[in-house]
């Protein structure tokens, strides 16, 4: 499994929403891949804080400027 293929998986990964066959690969790539190691502990990092934020703490006008900015994001992604 390359990098990039970890990367788009993550969340199923984390999910345990993938295939024996491709868990394991996964799994081998986390166990010679430092940097994907890094980006997985990362990712479990953010959720496991995010979801300790409180929902209210976020106005109306910052999620909208949140989705905003991931929205233009995915545009961009998608056009490369």
């Amino acid at each position: 499994m390359s990098c990039a293929e970890l990367v788009e998986r993550v969340t199923d990964y984390l999910e345990e929403a993938l295939d024996p066959e491709d868990m394991a690969r996964l799994n081998n790539h986390l166990m010679v891949c430092e940097s994907c190691e890094n980006y997985l502990a990362q990712i479990k990092a953010s959720i496991r804080v995010s979801g300790s934020l409180p929902s209210e703490g976020l106005s109306k006008e910052a999620e909208a400027g949140l989705v905003d900015i991931y929205r233009k994001w995915l545009a961009e992604r998608d056009n490369q």
